[in-house]
């Protein structure tokens, strides 16, 4: 906030983070402005300090709004943060004067009794609390695929393929790339395999139990149950959030840093 002072440059806080952080801004009285989610738009630049789930709240709210998001790592993770802890006046500083690139990001888009969800990260169908396995299927298209005992499905965005979609072996997917990685979770088979599927792909998941509920997660948040022999359609949409980042950055170095074991396991690049 600093800076940003220095600077005196006007601050939209949404009124939920004044809630949460009031005394954070008392000091800078004039310069910040609490605003409601519908005037978020009136934002040049989204600035986030905090981790990936900060910045997935972020980037649901101002994505519709096309403000590019920045994000500072005050996380564990924080996968999409372009600036890093050490240097964050810095980054700030950068940011301030438009020293950075956008890269579009896609979302994946569920309905669900009439509502619409949106994850930058991942749609996940998984078995229900206290019950033992989920009995899944999925289908692309008119191609129909096996029925798999698991834990659960992943259908995973690029952005998010560096999230649950990888823990449950699935692939990283590039950011840019259009299409979105699909996986089980804990397959009770050795033959399952994650695929890639592509932009426009019709995508379908199944709950083939007869009698089990599985559970509805988007970002990682429960949304809803997919009810015996239901169904649940997916579709990926292009351009959903923009995600700004410093020159010198990029979500594969954020992969090989965060994952892989950082620039000394490897040539630097």
């Amino acid at each position: 906030m600093k800076v940003l002072a220095e600077r005196g440059v006007n601050v939209l806080v949404p009124k939920s983070e004044i809630d949460k952080h009031g005394p954070v801004f008392l000091p800078y009285g004039s310069l910040v402005e609490a605003v409601g989610v519908s005037e978020v738009g009136r934002a040049e630049v989204c600035l986030v300090l905090g981790g990936d789930g900060t910045m997935l709240r972020a980037l649901r709210v101002f994505g519709p709004h096309q403000v590019p998001v920045a994000g500072a790592n005050l996380g564990r993770v924080s996968f999409f943060a372009t600036i890093e802890p050490l240097h964050v006046e810095q980054g700030v500083e950068r940011v301030l004067e438009g020293e950075y690139r956008i890269c579009e990001l896609p979302a994946l888009d569920v309905e669900k009794q009439g509502r619409r969800f949106s994850a930058c990260n991942d749609v996940v169908v998984s078995r229900a609390s206290g019950a033992t396995v989920a009995e899944l299927s999925y289908s692309i298209g008119d191609v129909q695929f096996p029925t798999v005992r698991c834990d659960g499905l992943i259908a995973a965005t690029p952005a998010g393929s560096s999230a649950y979609n990888l823990s449950a072996g699935g692939p990283f997917l590039g950011l840019g790339l259009e299409g979105f990685a699909v996986s089980y979770i804990s397959p009770h088979s050795l033959s399952t395999r994650p695929l890639v599927a592509a932009l426009g792909d019709p995508f379908l998941i199944e709950n083939r139990s007869l009698r089990e509920v599985a559970e509805l997660l988007v970002d990682g948040e429960q949304v809803g149950h997919l009810s015996p022999g239901g169904s649940l359609a997916v579709t990926m949409r292009r351009g959903a959030a923009l995600l700004a980042l410093l020159p010198g950055t990029s979500l594969y170095r954020n992969f090989r840093d965060r994952f892989v074991g950082g620039a000394g396991a490897g040539r630097e690049g």
